[in-house]
């Protein structure tokens, strides 16, 4: 149902140009073999498992974070923790890098993708008037180039660093660059992945799950301080499950039931605007 509800959405010109054109999942014309990619190759359950512990690594770096925090008696700003979270999260898994002061390319390529959400986000006149589609009057085109330059030449050669190192060790399954790069040299797969398709399959990834993943956990603790006896019943199922001195194990996921609720539904009390 959502497909096809989707699937007609006109898309803007900044959308089109940074996403090479429409090669990407989302805005491609090879829909149903990206779904198909996503769920048999790059998110089974034998990939998620392998990249896991980078999952755990970096919430478990977070809840140390906060420990501390709370030690000293400090503030701390959750909506940039949970941004450095996620995009952590994302960049291991894409490029095995994390994105912090010392790795500089996991950096700059977060900063790039929310540079593209925002002039993606951004009212552009050319899109909804005909006679100035070749004028450039708010400055998109620029913009826009400038953004997809720094994109394609970072990824690109993320990408031959990641070539190499599989010519060394073929068969080692690194990260989700890894998984793509095979695919593309598949020639038994219905379509080929072009060196700009897995560009813009990768932009989908990193642009989906940086954000958006961050503002679900923000929202989801704002209903908790706003709800007292839901957070107590919350704390009380955490201690029980894990302890007070654990950490949470993927294992046990299947034994919370309040905390699962909170997950699934955060922004439920709250009216859902486009």
């Amino acid at each position: 149902m959502h497909d096809s509800a989707f699937l007609d959405r006109p898309i803007n010109s900044v959308v089109k140009y940074l996403s090479y054109n429409g090669k990407g999942f989302v805005y491609g014309p090879f829909w149903k073999f990206g779904k198909k990619i996503m769920v048999t190759e790059l998110f089974n359950s034998k990939t998620l498992d392998f990249l896991y512990p980078v999952m755990e690594d970096e919430r478990n770096s977070l809840i140390k974070l906060l420990s501390q925090k709370a030690k000293e008696g400090k503030s701390v700003n959750l909506e940039v923790e949970l941004l450095k979270l996620t995009s952590n999260v994302i960049s291991r898994m894409f490029m095995s890098k994390r994105c912090s002061e010392e790795e500089g390319e996991a950096e700059d390529i977060i900063k790039i993708i929310a540079d593209s959400a925002k002039i993606i986000g951004e009212f552009n006149i050319t899109d909804h008037i005909w006679f100035c589609k070749n004028l450039d009057l708010q400055g998109f085109g620029k913009r826009s180039k400038d953004i997809h330059r720094r994109y394609d030449a970072l990824v690109e050669r993320i990408t031959r660093e990641h070539e190499e190192a599989i010519k060394q060790k073929r068969g080692e399954m690194k990260d989700l660059l890894n998984i793509l790069l095979d695919i593309s040299e598949n020639e038994k797969m219905e379509i080929k992945l072009t060196r700009e398709n897995i560009k813009a399959i990768l932009q989908d990834i990193l642009a989906g799950g940086t954000d958006t993943s961050a503002i679900t956990i923000e929202w989801a603790l704002a209903e908790l301080i706003n709800r007292p006896n839901v957070m107590k019943k919350a704390v009380e199922e955490i201690d029980q499950v894990v302890g007070k001195t654990g950490f949470y194990k993927n294992q046990t996921y299947k034994t919370f039931h309040t905390s699962k609720q909170l997950l699934r539904n955060p922004c439920d009390c709250n009216l859902q605007c486009p």
